[in-house]
């Protein structure tokens, strides 16, 4: 059979055939050959919300609750067992006017908390048992002011573990390193690590087209290259000590958000190739560490932004199009393996970042005087 897809920027005719994969498809781009999980792109069931049980508002079927209203520009967000934390870029992201926050509130609901406040456009954060950890992307690329900053759970005055660094964007950390992602503003970056309470930093990567995320286990982190081309992007891990850089997926359309298990990676490619402002191209895809068996989860998305997994699903931020303002944006739920997609909430502003635990999703929205945290249920 022959399918038509929009994929990475423009129509191609996809020749696919049915392999002994239990219904999977593979098609063929640009040479490249894809699993299609069944069923990707098609959407599954919804549990149903009532405005009598739903304390919040109910959307596609799920109950949303808003944990913060009237936020300023939020943007990354983590988790732990007893508040969601998150960080706001503030009224003027990467302007000369510092007045961005990390901030927390109780995971089931309460009164928003300052951990930090007068940040330079923080953009991306982590948590551990003790410190939270942001990174400030400061004015803009060209300057080089930015800084990665950290700061007890509890609040307190936030130290400053490295300065004069080029917009950190992605943040992650292990239990001995914080790991970062610079951008400048030739559209170049470096993946860098640090040991956790400051120290000497090392440059792990660096590449012309721009690191966008990164995901790190026991041996290596793990990170998107947006490239400049929009059909130029890759997916490349690098060992935590350093060392040789191996590039897992090349060719990708804009790849963004990065998560992974004990077997796989996977990554969302948004499909902003320069192709328009109703770019619905974009696609999670999986494939097992080294890069094989690369599998495409949901096509014909949104621009999906960053990503979150469990041990049965990939969920992700659809962060919308622009011809509809932004205000279409979704988050989404695929298995992982493939399988149905599941709508769990729509008709956001400007989505990007997604966060699960055990029973919910935890996602924030950026639109124009629309700034919140907001959680639902996974199922």
């Amino acid at each position: 059979m022959r399918r038509l897809l929009f994929l990475r920027g423009r129509l191609i005719a996809a020749a696919c055939a049915v392999l002994a994969c239990g219904g999977c498809n593979v098609i063929v781009v640009d040479g490249n050959y894809f699993y299609v999980a069944p069923d990707a792109g098609h959407g599954g069931p919804s549990p149903g919300c009532s405005p009598e049980t739903c304390s919040g508002v109910c959307s596609s079927d799920h109950c949303v609750i808003t944990l913060a209203s009237s936020q300023l520009f939020p943007l990354g967000v983590a988790i732990d067992s007893n508040f969601v934390y998150w960080v706001n870029g503030g009224t003027n992201p990467g302007g000369a006017v510092f007045d961005g926050t990390v901030q927390k509130v109780p995971i089931h609901g309460g009164q928003p908390i300052t951990l930090a406040a007068q940040q330079g456009f923080p953009f991306s954060m982590a948590v551990n048992a003790s410190h939270v950890y942001w990174g400030n992307a400061g004015t803009g690329l060209d300057n080089a002011d930015g800084t990665i900053e950290s700061a007890l759970l509890d609040g307190g005055s936030p130290a400053t573990l490295a300065a004069n660094q080029a917009a950190p964007q992605t943040i992650a950390i292990d239990e001995t390193h914080i790991y970062w992602i610079t951008a400048n503003a030739d559209l170049s970056g470096s993946v860098l690590q640090m040991p956790i309470g400051g120290g000497p930093i090392t440059v792990l990567a660096s590449d012309p087209g721009g690191p966008t995320s990164l995901a790190v286990d026991a041996t290596d982190v793990y990170f998107t290259v947006s490239g400049k081309t929009g059909k130029d992007g890759k997916v490349q891990k690098v060992p935590i000590g350093g060392g040789t850089v191996t590039t897992l997926s090349e060719e990708q359309n804009d790849p963004q958000g990065i998560a992974i298990d004990g077997s796989h990676v996977y990554w969302a490619t948004s499909g902003m190739n320069g192709s328009g402002n109703t770019v619905t191209n974009g696609t999670i895809m999986q494939a097992e560490l080294d890069g094989s068996q690369q599998v495409i989860l949901a096509w014909l998305q949104a621009q999906p932004s960053q990503i979150a997994i469990d041990g049965t699903s990939v969920y992700f931020a659809n962060s919308g199009t622009a011809a509809n303002g932004k205000h279409d944006g979704t988050i989404m739920k695929v298995p992982i393996g493939g399988g149905p997609l599941t709508t769990l909430v729509s008709g956001q502003s400007s989505l990007y970042d997604v966060a699960v635990d055990a029973t919910s999703v935890y996602f924030t929205v950026s639109g124009p005087n629309v700034g919140a945290v907001l959680s639902t249920s996974k199922n």
